[in-house]
């Protein structure tokens, strides 16, 4: 994953959208909160394109996020 970037702001898997908040688990997968976009991505490591995991659209559902700002591990790494 390339931290600072090179594909500009947008929607696509090589893109994100105000990216507010990042952490890596012990395998080194990264997972962005991106607000701009309402979802969380997962980067595999090496990757050049992430996998949204959650959201994509802004909404209330169970399914859907509204700006994600941060994200965390519980103990046991999930």
């Amino acid at each position: 994953m390339v931290v600072a970037g090179s594909h500009g702001l947008g929607d696509e898997a090589n893109q994100t959208t105000w990216p507010t908040s990042a952490i890596a688990d012990k395998i080194c997968t990264v997972y962005v909160a991106e607000l701009g976009n309402h979802r969380i991505t997962r980067w595999f490591k090496d990757s050049k394109s992430g996998i949204v995991i959650l959201g994509g659209d802004r909404g209330k559902e169970a399914y859907q996020l509204a700006f994600p700002t941060s994200l965390t591990f519980d103990r046991q790494g999930n």
